[in-house]
């Protein structure tokens, strides 16, 4: 009898041990769970955050892209041209720090000292007046519009903070 009882109170340790272990493997699985969950809502926060940051800098450039041809253009006096240029090498350092990517940064900086060149050839007219159209400044304007664009996509979409 007293055998009987020894083999029954090992058999209740046993499963007590075994519903134990269980119920650590159940909350550690659920533990788990929660902090994937955690961690998605706030990769969602960044997203939510940076994202407002990063579109208002998206559009404060192109608008400064925008006015600065319109500048090269219309304008008589280069003093706001200059400006605007000057404008559009601040807002690369605003948008800077929403970009990890060195090799992006890198093409977005020299892109910008390119177009600047640009404007600065449209503004003095080396192109001559028929040239214009001709020569092919209308048509580059569109390509540096799409490379700024492209870029500041990557950054707006795709580029983790």
């Amino acid at each position: 009898m007293s055998q009987d009882n020894s083999t029954k109170n090992f058999w209740i340790t046993i499963l007590s041990l075994l519903i134990a272990l269980a119920g650590v493997g159940v909350q550690y699985k659920a533990v788990g769970v929660q902090h994937e969950s955690i961690n998605s809502q706030l990769e969602m926060k960044k997203y939510e955050l940076t994202f407002s940051e990063k579109q208002k800098r998206y559009v404060d450039f192109m608008k400064c892209i925008s006015e600065s041809f319109n500048l090269a253009l219309e304008s008589s006096d280069d003093s706001n041209l200059i400006k605007k240029l000057d404008k559009l090498e601040s807002l690369y350092y605003e948008v800077e720090p929403f970009m990890r990517d060195e090799k992006k940064r890198n093409k977005l900086y020299k892109l910008i000292g390119d177009y600047s060149d640009f404007c600065k050839e449209v503004f003095k007219g080396e192109q001559g007046p028929g040239q214009m159209i001709v020569g092919g400044i209308k048509e580059k304007y569109p390509e540096y519009q799409k490379q700024f664009r492209d870029i500041l996509d990557w950054m707006l979409y795709e580029s983790k903070i």
